[in-house]
């Protein structure tokens, strides 16, 4: 960590819920990294591509010698580059890695994943139980290939998190009644509510919700979403708050391999 602005990478995590680290780790890694990938992991949300995050769940895995190899080799990656540490810098509280997984986004002309909010019940009109916005995780999202706009780029809009943190507090408080907003389209519509416009300014930093609204005025009118997007070189990292709205932009030119690391607060 040594080599990092960490002054610096917390305000800009702070203010905009993201922050990039370029070539983060080396060529011999990225090759190591995209072979585990490759060998033990499919396409998104496959239930083989997570990874123990502690050495006691490694032993569940026991009678999988590679796979036990490869999430060795994980872990001591995440160690060598003090992710837990990053990460507890960034948000300024302690943290425990709960997940790892790597996936491949074959080569397609659709998006990875549109425009969206994590931890929004996938857009379920009805849900019996309201996740507790504090539990909400922070990625470490390493690219093992060149991506860039509309290439498996991701895109995020700056301070979303904010917002959707207190909305989803707001909601599970029942302050407000739940109404879907798993999409940027539904969740900008809850946001220009009168009443839970009142209640989140109550909340946050009013010109925080305007910039919001303005900046995603193109969802409406079909401009370009371009300048969300982080196009990076394979071995760069991104850093974000899962809760701020995201998107994952179609793999046009060739296939996306991603390796990722969860961190929750403790």
């Amino acid at each position: 960590m040594n080599h990092l602005n960490i002054n610096n990478l917390h305000y800009k995590f702070e203010k905009n819920g993201i922050v990039e680290l370029e070539n983060f780790i080396d060529q011999r890694e990225i090759k190591q990294l995209k072979k585990i990938v490759k060998n033990h992991c499919g396409p998104k949300n496959r239930s083989g591509n997570t990874f123990p995050p502690n050495l006691i769940q490694v032993l569940k895995i026991a009678k999988k010698p590679e796979k036990i190899l490869s999430t060795l080799k994980l872990l001591y990656l995440s160690k060598k580059y003090n992710l837990k540490k990053i990460a507890e810098k960034l948000i300024g509280t302690r943290v425990e890695l709960v997940m790892i997984d790597g996936y491949v986004s074959e080569k397609s002309d659709s998006p990875v994943l549109d425009w969206h909010v994590d931890q929004a019940y996938s857009g379920k009109k009805d849900v019996l139980e309201f996740v507790d916005p504090d539990k909400s995780i922070i990625k470490f999202f390493f690219y093992l290939t060149d991506v860039e706009y509309q290439n498996g780029c991701l895109g995020y809009i700056p301070g979303s998190n904010k917002i959707a943190y207190f909305l989803k507090k707001l909601i599970k408080n029942k302050i407000i009644k739940y109404s879907p907003y798993w999409s940027l389209k539904d969740f900008r519509n809850q946001i220009i509510k009168e009443d839970i416009y009142n209640k989140l300014k109550e909340q946050i930093n009013e010109n925080l919700i305007i910039d919001f609204i303005n900046s995603t005025n193109f969802v409406e009118n079909n401009n370009s979403d371009q300048k969300y997007f982080f196009p990076l070189k394979k071995g760069s990292l991104l850093i974000f708050d899962e809760a701020g709205v995201h998107k994952g932009s179609s793999p046009k030119l060739n296939d996306r391999y991603v390796l990722r690391f969860f961190f929750r607060k403790k």
